[in-house]
């Protein structure tokens, strides 16, 4: 998911800046992928085969993929894992 979110900021976004954030709270994993670039366009298709395929990891998981656009202060993927999926597939290796 990181690897395609920055595929994308180098291709679409015209970023100076890519902050890349994860966040334990004890129950939950938070991945946030966020640059300063022009933002998504108003007529971009949400269902792009890249968003596809990262919606798709996040499910696998349990988790929860979003994208939250702001035309002058960049683009931010979030996805969210329940740290529950995680320990079991943990067990099951």
């Amino acid at each position: 998911i990181v690897q395609e979110s920055l595929t994308n900021v180098v291709r679409h976004a015209q970023a100076t800046e890519v902050c890349i954030g994860l966040v334990n709270d004890e129950t939950r994993l938070v991945l946030t992928v966020s640059d300063n670039g022009q933002g998504l366009a108003a007529d971009l298709p949400s269902g792009g085969l890249g968003w596809v395929s990262m919606r798709e990891r996040a499910m696998a998981f349990g988790g929860v993929f979003s994208v939250h656009n702001n035309p002058t202060l960049g683009t931010t993927v979030e996805v969210v894992l329940p740290l529950s999926s995680m320990q079991a597939l943990e067990a099951l290796s």
